[in-house]
């Protein structure tokens, strides 16, 4: 769903506050150039931006280029206040499988 710029940022974030309670949860965040329809010559550029959780829930946005520092500035923190919630990722258990003696042939 293709929304403005406000609205996507209103929805994601409340979408962060709705997953900081749940345990495992997964959002994805995805940002390309916009493909350009028609004419290219006379198109100005900008980004698409896309949220979603899997299959259930999907949100985009177009930012053109007079609004990106603005809108990336809002972007930055709204998604910094919704990691909060996240828990580190255990990297003991790799390091002990790479410090595991190998059988070595003599």
């Amino acid at each position: 769903m293709l929304l403005s710029n406000e609205q996507y940022l209103a929805q994601l974030a409340e979408h962060l506050q709705q997953l900081e309670g749940k345990g495992a949860s997964s959002l994805y965040l995805s940002q390309k150039k916009n493909p350009a329809s028609g004419d290219e010559q006379n198109t100005k550029p900008s980004i698409l931006l896309r949220a979603k959780n899997g299959a259930n829930w999907k949100i985009s946005t177009t930012v053109d280029a007079e609004n990106f520092t603005e809108f990336f500035g809002k972007y930055t923190e709204v998604c910094k206040g919704g990691m909060i919630g996240l828990k580190k990722r255990d990297r003991k258990k790799n390091k002990k499988k790479k410090k595991a003696p190998t059988a070595s042939t003599a």
